[in-house]
């Protein structure tokens, strides 16, 4: 019992409830010509007391984050523009989609139309989002009036065999975060990625949500197959010689995942643009939730310094700005992340075969831990704890056999199934005998409620250890079966 109330408070620890408050009181918008997939955005007033006001920022997410990543600069900004955040699409906020190169610029495109018709933006990217900004800013000329690339992959890299493997979505993250419980596992996870970053509650919260997703987690896939793959970057590498606007390129020092190799290659190939370079000490990848207050700083240095001008060819510009609000965007009173995502009881009936004739038969209450996504509960990693009662039958019927206890550790892939090993004690009150077996058994990934496991232990009353078969069937007490 003591270790039952333990895992409870764990995992309610590990995933706190985490609420928006002012920031999602910004209204989400969408574009109303929208691509064949569709971006999401929250456009944040330029401060008060601005005169003219200027050109807005476009700021574009890093590969699996959301736009609040960027909040903590937008919110240490000085400049006179409007902060635009932006969901990419099928992350965040935005709808699902599975992206493809086209179909996330033209959408990129399109808030971009909805947010400027008729003026320049200055596009701001880290990581996957600087990849897209380059990329725009290639496609888009002279209605960009600056760029900012943080950590941009924008040359090619070199992934140490750690980072590699976190790069496999499918086959590491979905049961080694259900199993940590998804809001812990990106609290341990992000330090991991980024030296020197401490990111939000809410942003561990909105990185839970996605991360734990398989459509979110297949869109991440689709992203790193279109935009970070070599041939990917080369094609990035290459638009960077058209870029003729002042850039500002930021990397974090101790940054691992995009090197000081990438700034050095990215300071060549802008060799059109006025270029400005900002490497910020003892920081990794995530430079934006980890520094945020210097990379504001830098962009007010660099894009409110006096600049050429580039007039968009009018012909070419909107003329009205297009935007509509957007369904489905969280609001302050959401709960973003919680502790029913992370631990809840569950249900089950066992079977359990002693090869001598005899069956007993179990009911089980028990808690699990572990998060789940709820649109797809084929992949799973947990901690169960539960206890029940076994009923043997007897040449006069069916009859209390004894009491159960049962840890068990589970991890299910996709397709391919999974395995659980266990341990249970078994005692009869009655007599005082006192049983057990350890087990090991498959999981098949298309009903993962229900496991088959070969054991090995002592029934109660057993003067000998013997070999067990048995079969379990459980689903989870709220929401889908698990």
């Amino acid at each position: 019992m003591r270790a039952l109330c333990v895992l409870v408070a764990c995992a309610t620890g590990c995933a706190a409830t985490v609420k928006g408050g002012e920031y999602f009181a910004v209204p989400l918008e969408r574009a109303v010509k929208a691509s064949a997939a569709e971006a999401r955005f929250r456009v944040q007033p330029a401060p008060a007391g601005c005169g003219t006001e200027r050109a807005p920022i476009v700021f574009l997410p890093g590969l699996g984050m959301t736009q609040h990543s960027w909040a903590g600069v937008t919110a240490a900004l000085g400049s006179c523009r409007a902060r635009v955040l932006v969901d990419l699409p099928g992350m965040g906020e935005a709808p699902y989609a599975e992206p493809d190169e086209q179909t996330v610029l033209d959408a990129l495109v399109d808030v971009v139309d909805a947010v400027a018709p008729s003026s320049q933006v200055v596009l701001a990217g880290h990581s996957l989002g600087g990849v897209l900004a380059a990329r725009l800013a290639a496609r888009l000329g002279a209605r960009v009036e600056g760029l900012v690339l943080v950590a941009a992959p924008v040359a090619a890299i070199t992934l140490s065999w750690e980072l590699r493997l976190l790069l496999r979505f499918n086959m590491v993250w979905p049961p080694a975060l259900h199993l940590l419980g998804v809001n812990f596992g990106v609290r341990v996870g992000l330090p991991f990625v980024s030296k020197g970053v401490e990111a939000s509650a809410l942003d561990q919260a909105l990185l839970a949500a996605d991360w734990s997703d398989h459509r979110r987690r297949r869109a991440m896939l689709a992203y790193h197959r279109h935009f970070l793959t070599p041939t990917a970057i080369d094609r990035t590498s290459d638009a960077l010689y058209a870029i003729r606007v002042p850039t500002l390129l930021i990397w974090g020092g101790e940054d691992e995942l995009v090197s000081a190799s990438v700034l050095a290659a990215a300071q060549t190939r802008l060799r059109e643009a006025r270029v400005t370079t900002l490497v910020v000490p003892g920081v990794g990848h995530l430079v934006p939730m980890a520094a945020p207050r210097v990379v504001a700083a830098a962009i007010d240095a660099a894009i409110d310094a006096p600049i050429d001008p580039h007039v968009a060819d009018p012909a070419s510009v909107p003329s009205a700005r297009q935007t509509r609000p957007a369904t489905g965007g969280h609001r302050p009173s959401d709960r973003i992340w919680g502790p029913r995502h992370e631990v809840f009881p569950i249900v089950g009936v066992g079977a359990l075969f002693a090869l001598d004739g005899r069956t007993d038969l179990s009911l089980v209450l028990g808690v699990a831990r572990g998060g789940i996504d709820r649109h797809y509960p084929l992949e799973s990693g947990r901690l169960a704890l539960t206890v029940g009662a076994a009923i043997r039958a007897a040449p006069t019927g069916w009859s209390f056999a004894y009491l159960r206890a049962t840890a068990r550790l589970e991890l299910v892939w996709r397709w391919v199934g999974g395995y659980h090993v266990d341990g249970t004690l078994l005692v009869d009150p009655r007599t005082g005998y006192v049983g057990g077996y350890g087990a090991i058994g498959y999981t098949p990934s298309v009903v993962p409620w229900l496991r088959g496991f070969i054991a090995g232990g002592l029934l109660p009353g057993d003067s000998a250890p013997r070999f067990l078969v048995g079969m379990e069937l459980d689903a989870r007490l709220t929401g889908w079966l698990y």
